[in-house]
Order: C-alpha cells, then structure tokens, then sequence
C-alpha cells in the first residue's frame, strides 16, 4: 500500500509506566507496518493521530474516535492498540473470528485479512 508517513502523538501524561504503553503501541504499527507497508512517524505533538491514555467508565477498553485512540490504562496491550490502529486505518469491526478487528476477538495479531481492508488514513 502507497500511503504517505502516518505521524502520531502519544500522550502519557499521568501513567505509572509510561514506557509501557509506549512500546505497545511501537509494537502495534510494527504489526501493521510489516503487513501493509504503511510507515508509522512519532511527532512528540501535532501528529495526524493522536493516542491517549485515560480511564474509560464502561466496559471499553479502548476506543478510536475520528484520529484518536483512547486506551483505558489497564489494558495496554499490544493486541488492543493494533485494533484500535485498524479503525484508524478504516477498519470496522467484524463477526469473522480469525481477523484482529473481531469485536470482542481472540485474535491478538493483524492478519493478512486485517491488512486487505486497511486504508490510508486522511
């Protein structure tokens, strides 16, 4: 896929291991990276995404809104940042158990499936 960089920002304001999450997400565009060849750039700020760390009060564990990723800090994971990144890249979710984008899925990496829906983000 021809997509110009991606640049995100991450905030990490106000968590214990801020180096964590930091990592999971590094991890997580590694994934689709490898699987799509989209390049993912940090920009300490103004990025075209922005990922934040906050607690969410219902059952979510994270969430993507427009160009943000809201993970709740006690599920920093690899596996849910990369399928919060695959809204971002325009992926809904799915009822097919073998894709990441799965609501409520067991799958913890992105799949070739996952990578054939991603799109460029604008």
């Amino acid at each position: 896929m021809d997509c110009p960089p991606v640049t995100y920002s991450i905030d990490t304001t106000g968590l214990d291991y801020p180096g964590r999450a930091s990592v999971a997400n590094r991890r997580a565009l590694k994934q689709w990276t490898a699987m799509t060849g989209i390049p993912f750039v940090y920009q300490p700020s103004g990025g075209l995404v922005s990922v934040v760390f906050r607690t969410i009060k219902d059952e979510w564990a994270a969430y993507a809104l427009g160009n943000v990723i809201v993970v709740d800090p006690r599920w920093i994971k690899e596996s849910v940042l990369a399928h919060e990144w695959g809204h971002i890249l325009g992926i809904p979710h799915t009822s097919a158990p073998d894709m990441l984008m799965t609501l409520g899925g067991f799958m913890d990496k992105v799949t070739p499936a996952d990578a054939e829906l991603a799109r460029c983000p604008a």
